[in-house]
């Protein structure tokens, strides 16, 4: 029997098939959802428990940007200076085995060579504008306002958020080239976004599956995949894992996540890295000791790859609708158990925040807050990097087509989020304000950036409409100005950028049972 659903907005926000990478989710009522799956958010994609089987989704997005692009978050779009738009088609399947997504789309796009000063053409837009990318030293320089390249990679159309998995009750094992999110924040994360498009991969996982007793439950996720090319092909391999117990009154997660980058060099002897090697990575040891004499290693355990490993602990107390979250992330192995005692937090990161619906009284009001800390620690100077975290140039500071697929801030950063806005039935209004910050201790003065946005939403029965505007002042790009300057106020005009932006969406969904 094939039968066609359409759904009110709560059977919207409760039907869903599955809770997509975007952080976009706060905006169609995260607390309503928790409340109705019980799910913590903190690994997604998740595929969500529910009557329907069958989705389809049909968006179309306009925008208007006034100068450079730097929007983060926005996986395959680009929005570059001028007008431009971006249509897709999303269809999601999910039988007893099966498990499919699948949304191709088109970008308008109109592609033009470099010319002899290096000046990069908008790709996304009608007016077929140019601007010219920020230069920065070292690993500073893969930020979002620089423009996509190389111009040979570019794509007018395409699928994105492709997923096939085959399942055998809370296990999934398959092929994706979806966006992936791992972590509590909705504006940052340690290890994975939706800050760049999502890369082809295979993928393992559990999905909300009871742990020992009812009220546990475990998720589990794992991909490899190649994600680029130096000497050789490199890969990114990870894990990411949460465990939550439920109750009436909370949800209590704990989680830990572990990534690698690894490859793209030569490697001395007839044996050369493969991915078979790189999906092995995250069951190594935690010291470089542990890693002493194997094949790919140097001296005390060194190798050249690229590790991040973070800690999660996150509550939702339902009756209150709060949810608060910590995660601490280390970059690369300490050496030995005496680093580990003298300097533990040499390579830290933090992330920490909470989000809440229903303040003083008032049941619709919601707020959050998060803060991102990358900023460059006191002892990190002795392992010979210039900053911490992302600084491995052979893989363009953990990118992918030009954008990081984890903190879109990057090195020696740090960035502070806040809202507060109304969420009811069919109205949400979310007004935010951004403080970030780059080059903080590694650059004086450091960049800074400030954002004000504003997004409305609109859902009535299975159409969505969404209108968002961003004012952005961004100074010192390219850490131009000395510190005569900064004492002086006297900043160079061309390290100063203000940009305006806005985007307006409409979606349209049908669930079906079939």
């Amino acid at each position: 029997m094939f039968k066609l659903t359409i759904v009110s907005l709560f059977s919207i926000i409760y039907g869903q098939i599955w809770i997509e990478a975007s952080p976009d989710i706060i905006n169609y009522g995260e607390h309503d959802e928790l409340k109705s799956i019980g799910n913590q958010n903190i690994i997604r994609p998740y595929i969500a428990k529910n009557s329907f089987n069958m989705m389809l989704a049909a968006r179309t997005e306009f925008y208007f940007n006034n100068n450079f692009p730097n929007q983060e978050n926005m996986g395959n779009k680009y929005f570059g200076k001028g007008l431009g738009s971006y249509q897709s088609y999303l269809v999601a399947i999910n039988k007893k085995h099966i498990f499919l997504t699948a949304e191709p789309y088109t970008l308008n796009v109109s592609k033009l060579p470099l010319d002899d000063n290096h000046i990069y053409p908008n790709y996304y837009t009608t007016q077929n504008q140019v601007i010219r990318p920020s230069e920065r030293p070292g690993g500073f320089k893969w930020l979002n306002d620089r423009p996509l390249h190389p111009v040979s990679e570019q794509k007018n159309s395409g699928i994105r958020e492709f997923q096939l998995y085959f399942k055998y009750k809370s296990l999934l094992t398959g092929i994706a080239n979806v966006n992936r999110w791992w972590g509590p924040g909705i504006h940052s994360s340690l290890t994975m976004s939706n800050n760049t498009a999502g890369f082809p991969h295979y993928f393992l996982g559990i999905s909300d599956s009871k742990f020992f007793i009812k009220s546990l439950r475990l998720n589990f996720n794992y991909v490899v995949g190649e994600v680029g090319e130096h000497i050789r092909p490199y890969y990114f391999t990870g894990i990411a894992s949460t465990l939550t117990h439920q109750s009436d009154e909370s949800d209590i997660s704990v989680g830990v996540t572990r990534t690698y980058v690894s490859g793209g060099i030569q490697l001395s002897g007839d044996r050369q890295w493969s991915i078979k090697d790189a999906a092995i990575l995250p069951a190594e040891g935690l010291l470089l000791t542990s890693k002493r004499d194997l094949w790919y290693t140097e001296g005390k355990g060194v190798d050249k790859w690229d590790q991040v490993m973070t800690f999660i602990v996150q509550g939702y107390f339902k009756p209150s609708k709060l949810k608060v979250f910590f995660e601490i992330g280390f970059n690369d192995h300490l050496h030995n158990l005496y680093e580990l005692r003298a300097h533990w937090d040499v390579s830290a990161a933090y992330l920490y925040g909470l989000r809440k619906k229903g303040l003083f009284g008032y049941k619709n009001l919601i707020f959050g807050v998060e803060y991102l800390d990358l900023i460059q620690r006191t002892f990190s100077d002795h392992r010979g990097t210039t900053a911490s975290w992302f600084d491995e140039s052979m893989y363009k500071s953990n990118s992918y087509k030009g954008r990081r697929w984890s903190a879109h801030s990057g090195m020696d950063s740090d960035d502070f989020y806040l809202y507060l806005g109304y969420q009811g039935k069919k109205w949400t209004i979310i007004p935010a304000f951004n403080y970030e910050r780059h080059g903080v201790v590694y650059h004086f003065p450091p960049e800074v950036k400030i954002e004000l946005r504003l997004s409305i939403i609109y859902q009535t029965n299975d159409w969505l409409f969404d209108l968002y505007l961003e004012n952005e002042y961004f100074e010192n790009i390219g850490f131009v100005n000395s510190n005569d300057n900064v004492w002086l106020d006297n900043p160079l005009p061309s390290s100063i950028r203000r940009t305006k932006t806005l985007i307006f969406k409409i979606q349209k969904k049908l669930f079906f049972s079939i």
